[in-house]
């Protein structure tokens, strides 16, 4: 990702300038630092959002295919398929509760 190369290149530029240079042209320890802790924070953060985002990408092709599906009238297009209809008169008499109006005026 470009955060990982942007970290790494900083890290690679600030080890190889300390390296290259005589002792008079190097950065400063503070400045090492600095620079050290800023490309590893942006090698880590760029490791943590690949782990953690969720990419759209693996979503496209069940959308597309459950759309297709639907267009074509074939099963398993929609993602909750109803319930068929319930015959009330295989119930039990004990099982079918009645619900009455609570404003109505007949008892």
């Amino acid at each position: 990702s470009i955060l990982a190369g942007l970290g790494g290149g900083i890290i690679g530029g600030t080890f190889g300038w300390n390296l290259a240079e005589k002792e008079e042209n190097r950065m400063s320890g503070g400045t090492q630092i600095a620079l050290y802790g800023i490309g590893g924070a942006l090698a880590v953060s760029s490791l943590f959002a690949a782990l953690t985002w969720h990419n759209p990408a693996d979503d496209f092709a069940d959308a597309y295919n459950r759309s297709l599906r639907i267009e074509l009238g074939m099963p398993g297009g929609r993602a909750f398929d109803p319930l068929p209809p319930i015959d009330l008169r295989s119930l039990k008499p004990d099982a079918v509760m009645v619900m009455r109006d609570p404003w109505s005026t007949s008892r």
